[in-house]
């Protein structure tokens, strides 16, 4: 959580900037290792559709959205114990998969009107997708929330690559992915204060007390 994890209580209630941070945090060696690998497999194919400051910003704006849907989906629907009680699920959200799954689902739309885009570059997005998607119903421990709405993010990005006619004009195109990155920065913001709620914000408040009475680690 210090490091910067996506957890909806804070990041609802205040601490919109988790939504950034979470991804690029990630629960061990093994989490980050096989997300450089799907980043291996699509980066690439990403950076020559949509150019360098493309793949970034549409990595960043579908990386926001997801963490934005994973906080709204944990944070606005408490589950229900045997007793009939409702409660928060405290799930702290880290990693880079939301953004990549918001990578393919932009490379998929894109890649509809790019006869190079079959073959082994469309093995690689299936692989990607699948397989985050796969772990999300068969491993516990998973945010399928954010990978589902990263995906559903990239999808109508992906239209941005099919705008050939601002390859001829490079700054355009470069203000149109910067305009985007900060549009979509703007957005998360907005949202995650319009989601928030009073009991999101008290349970905030009780974690940062329990948070400051434990002891420091050593």
């Amino acid at each position: 959580m210090s490091w910067g994890a996506n957890l909806a209580p804070f990041t609802l209630s205040g601490d919109s900037w988790r939504l950034l941070s979470s991804m690029f945090v990630h629960g061990g060696a093994m989490h980050l290792l096989l997300n450089m690998y799907m980043l291996l497999l699509i980066g690439p194919l990403a950076q020559k559709r949509f150019g360098g400051v493309g793949f970034l910003a549409i990595y960043l704006s579908a990386g926001l959205a997801a963490g934005l849907v994973s906080a709204w989906w944990y944070g606005t629907h408490p589950v229900t114990n045997l007793l009939m009680q409702s409660s928060i699920r405290l799930v702290a959200s880290v990693g880079a998969s939301g953004a990549l799954m918001g990578l393919a689902g932009a490379l998929c739309v894109a890649g509809l009107s790019d006869a190079d885009m079959g073959g082994s570059q469309g093995k690689a997005l299936a692989q990607v997708v699948l397989l985050n998607l796969g772990m999300g119903f068969m491993v516990s421990g998973v945010d399928q929330a954010c990978h589902i709405g990263g995906l559903l993010a990239g999808l109508p990005l992906g239209v941005l690559g099919w705008l050939d006619r601002l390859k001829r004009r490079p700054l355009q195109r470069l203000l149109m992915f910067i305009a985007l990155a900060g549009a979509a920065a703007l957005g998360a913001h907005q949202a995650s204060l319009a989601l928030g709620s009073e009991d999101l914000s008290e349970l905030a408040a009780q974690l940062r007390q329990q948070q400051a009475a434990e002891p420091a680690q050593p």
